[in-house]
């Protein structure tokens, strides 16, 4: 991480997984800053982590080792216990706080920051932490000014399941904030017997967080299992013509949409076939869904076919005709029928991504690229979490799956739709 993106965006995070070095680059970046990188007197440097045990404990002793032995005692310091600063030549200065009460972060100002895994907090605390923290980070560089000073904020932490980091980072990051990921074997310091340890100890799901570094649902096992993020990208996009299938779920006060594509072509005299998500909508009345997709259909010239939620036979609190009969005013094909056992239409879908026949375009589908990677089952049912309100994660993968499941039924082998 340290010259990778420090230099070049404001809001930098290292994700990795245990063992791979981020306090050690946390505290060369730190040094680098007071010492390399265009230093300057009296520049001070911020250092955060959830809990004063793990400053104590862990951060202030690897600093002082830095200082006394990698640096081989060159550079004086005087740590002062009580204040929590550890004191620089040149009124330089490390100040360690703890987040655990991010109403005690006022009354001090620093030029950069750096705060170590922010993922062990709760989202919501985390971002409250990460704004007082943004609003300490405002010390002037004397020879740039406010124009050119370079008030970086540096996070380091291992992923735990969707929190923080995966907000602010991951799912939709904001300019300037970019991450670098590295795996515990990335560390040349990493011994073998450690992560053989590691893989010992933990689930195929803790493997990933734990010693990859990757986001992964880590509460109560994820509802698609096989859906992997960086296989299962796709670029697609509805091309004129294409033959839209499109999955749609009722709620009282939204409804979700999502639309797919098929692929076909024969290999070695056999058809293939893959199915891409190419795009996604939510409308607050059914009369929207419908005309939204007429806009769609007489654009591309596409066929339609539409696989409705079949709750929406039923009369709708935002419509004055069932849902299905206003769908069937725009003249499509519906293929709405007795929904299968949840567990059927889940295994339908990871069997889909498990054979690679199953793609998201994630620019297009942003939410349901989130829906498919956070749902979860619940501790208390055993089944895909529900959340309240319409538009939710549940929502987004019931739209998603009902076509899904009608063209592939799980209990049934796949077979290539037919094109006409």
């Amino acid at each position: 991480m340290r010259q990778m993106i420090i230099d070049k965006v404001p809001f930098p995070l290292f994700l990795g997984g245990y063992g791979c070095g981020k306090s050690q680059s946390l505290i060369v970046n730190a040094f680098e800053t007071l010492f390399v990188r265009e230093p300057f007197a009296g520049c001070k440097i911020g250092v955060y982590a959830p809990v004063y045990d793990q400053i104590k404990l862990n951060l202030v002793p690897k600093f002082q080792q830095f200082f006394d032995n990698t640096l081989d005692g060159r550079i004086k310091y005087t740590y002062n216990k009580n204040d929590k600063i550890l004191y620089l030549p040149e009124g330089k200065q490390i100040i360690f706080r703890s987040t655990d009460n991010p109403d005690s972060l006022v009354g001090y100002d620093h030029y950069q920051s750096h705060s170590d895994e922010s993922d062990t907090q709760t989202t919501d605390k985390a971002t409250l932490v990460h704004r007082r923290i943004q609003g300490r980070n405002r010390q002037i560089h004397p020879a740039h000014g406010p124009g050119g000073t370079r008030n970086i904020q540096c996070d380091y932490s291992t992923p735990e399941s969707y929190r923080f980091t995966y907000k602010k980072w991951g799912k939709d990051p904001a300019p300037g904030f970019r991450y670098v990921r590295a795996p515990t074997w990335s560390n040349p310091q990493t011994v073998a017997s450690y992560v053989r340890g590691l893989l010992a100890t933990y689930t195929p799901q803790q493997q990933l967080a734990y010693l990859k570094g990757i986001w992964c649902n880590l509460a109560t096992g994820s509802v698609y299992s096989y859906f992997d993020p960086e296989r299962h990208f796709s670029a697609r996009m509805i091309k004129p013509g294409d033959t839209l299938y499109i999955g749609i779920d009722f709620n009282a006060g939204g409804c979700c949409v999502a639309i797919y594509v098929l692929d076909r072509w024969q290999e070695k005299g056999q058809w293939r076939v893959v199915v891409h998500q190419v795009m996604e909508f939510a409308e607050h009345r059914t009369l929207d869904v419908r005309q939204s997709i007429e806009r769609i259909a007489k654009a591309g010239g596409h066929r339609v076919i539409l696989y409705p939620d079949s709750t929406g036979n039923h009369a709708s609190s935002n419509a004055s005709a069932s849902d299905i009969e206003i769908l069937r005013g725009g003249g499509w094909e519906i293929k709405a029928t007795t929904p299968p056992r949840i567990e059927d239409r889940v295994n339908a879908v990871n069997r889909l991504f498990y054979r690679n026949m199953l793609f998201v375009n994630r620019n297009a589908c942003p939410e349901s690229w989130a829906a498919r990677l956070e749902h979860a089952y619940s501790k208390l049912t055993g089944k895909p979490d529900k959340f309240p309100g319409p538009g939710t994660i549940d929502d987004r993968n019931d739209a998603a799956d009902y076509p899904l499941e009608k063209l592939f039924p799980f209990k049934e082998p796949i077979a290539v739709p037919r094109q006409s």
